[in-house]
């Protein structure tokens, strides 16, 4: 196991070189946030995006507050459809169970 945290663009404070084709699972915390420029979306643009989809690591990407960090005329459907297309994942809540 390998804990990353993405800093900026194209950086990774990693404590040796990560390919990511050599990961299984990428867990984001705090996900998000994962929209524009944040080192996440930016994580998921340079280095997910670009493998073959076979080598791709699965997404576990967590937040408690889906809507928590957007302007309430923004909040809804098309932020959670946008937040999950950027993590190439599907939002499941409390309630999907």
């Amino acid at each position: 196991m390998t804990a990353c945290l993405p800093f900026a663009h194209s950086e990774l404070d990693c404590p040796s070189p990560l390919q990511f084709s050599d990961v299984g699972l990428l867990v984001f915390d705090e996900c998000h946030h994962c929209h524009h420029n944040h080192p996440y979306n930016q994580l998921m643009e340079d280095f997910y995006r670009p493998l073959p989809a076979d080598e791709r690591p699965q997404v576990l990407a967590l937040t408690a507050s889906p809507d928590g960090m957007v302007p309430a005329k923004k909040k809804g459907k098309a932020f959670d459809a946008g937040l999950q297309a950027n993590l190439h994942s599907h939002l499941l809540t409390a309630q999907d169970r």
